[in-house]
């Protein structure tokens, strides 16, 4: 579980409390004494000993989510910690869904976490909200590791623009019936693939053709058929015979690459990866690289499962073909129809060098849609008694 917070040095929640107070958001809701005989140097001294317990609470509390790796199952006991006594001082502690106001459940987005400080007649208490929040900015990671081209395919159920943030290159959704129509393993959202006719569809860009390059895309392939071919990526080009100079496809449970730059049908130009290496039902990364001397390889889950050392061949482009996601070619014939894919790709980039060993496994270890828990911005409140 990952919180995210400042990384002043010091007590960080004392830091934040003293911020936020000093720019008014803090809610100071009440003080109240239970007794009126108390001598009034002994109320202080209780206070002041709550309000340093308090914030040793709070800080507890946030350290045991942050170490939770099952938060959002813990969460739904309704407390962070069991109640303790040190020091005369009694802990407890409660945590809320802080949109229905009751105990959180699988799907709770917002938490409203309390923490109690009590000695002697006084009490103190302090609660902050967390949420859920994106982990990370995926796009502008592969903008840093070299990406040109980027399609998350996130969008809305009923989009019809996939949208391109680095090279500015929007792809068309052919049915937006299938947007929006799944999640991937951290709840993203991804589209849902059922045939060769709802793909996505990318204009042609000189972006796209490349001597050398790579490919970076998560998939998965819901086809329980183990002798049909479904296409991820592809795309043609003006050759002498107008074959596929792209087409990425599953055929069983295996992965083919077929690149070629010269329109010309041969199965040399194939490259395969072993058998069940694309699971069903399970999500997968795959990166390919071509066109440097050690040919093309193929990365599974970051493990090469697939390498052909004899094909150097560039990616080419023109102006009459698109490149298409959700969809590939078939590989079986000369005809090379379209194949449509069974299930879902997303996160889908285009690189124009190689990725190294290095960047291949932090790509295939990092998940796009990973979310972390936050702070919520001025939900700090504090309540003396």
């Amino acid at each position: 579980m990952v919180i995210r917070k400042p990384r002043q040095r010091g007590s960080i929640y004392v830091l934040t409390l003293l911020t936020v107070a000093a720019v008014g958001s803090m809610v100071i809701i009440g003080v109240s004494v239970r007794t009126a005989t108390s001598a009034e140097s002994t109320i202080t001294e209780q206070v002041n000993t709550n309000n340093e317990g308090t914030l040793s609470a709070a800080e507890f509390a946030i350290a045991k989510i942050e170490a939770d790796s099952d938060w959002v199952t813990n969460a739904q006991k309704g407390t962070v910690f069991s109640d303790l006594t040190l020091d005369e001082r009694t802990y407890t502690s409660t945590v809320i869904d802080d949109d229905t106001k009751s105990t959180p459940t699988a799907s709770t987005a917002n938490y409203r976490v309390k923490v109690t400080s009590s000695a002697g007649i006084a009490r103190e208490m302090a609660s902050f909200g967390l949420e859920w929040v994106k982990a990370l900015d995926y796009a502008a990671l592969l903008k840093d590791e070299g990406a040109k081209f980027y399609w998350a395919l996130s969008e809305e159920y009923g989009a019809t623009i996939a949208d391109e943030p680095i090279g500015n290159e929007d792809g068309d959704y052919q049915d937006k019936e299938v947007v929006g129509q799944g999640t991937n393993d951290e709840g993203g959202i991804v589209p849902v693939f059922n045939d060769s006719s709802d793909h996505v569809r990318v204009p042609h860009d000189s972006g796209f053709e490349n001597g050398k390059g790579a490919y970076s895309l998560w998939l998965k392939n819901t086809n329980l058929n183990p002798f049909k071919l479904t296409g991820v990526i592809g795309m043609r080009y003006n050759g002498s015979g107008d074959v596929p100079t792209l087409s990425v496809v599953v055929v069983g449970r295996s992965l083919v690459v077929m690149i070629c730059e010269d329109g010309n049908y041969r199965s040399e130009k194939f490259t395969y990866t072993g058998s069940n290496t694309i699971l069903d039902n399970t999500w997968h990364h795959v990166a390919i690289n071509f066109g440097s001397d050690t040919g093309v390889e193929v990365y599974i889950d970051g493990v090469l499962e697939g390498q052909n050392l004899s094909n150097r061949d560039a990616v080419k482009s023109d102006a009459n073909h698109s490149l298409t996601i959700g969809a590939g070619y078939s590989i079986m014939s000369w005809k090379n129809t379209r194949a449509g894919f069974e299930g879902s790709v997303a996160h889908v980039a285009m690189f124009h060098d190689p990725l190294t060993s290095e960047q291949i496994e932090l790509l295939s270890t990092t998940k796009p849609d990973a979310k972390a828990i936050a702070l919520t911005d001025q939900s700090w409140q504090i309540e003396f008694e």
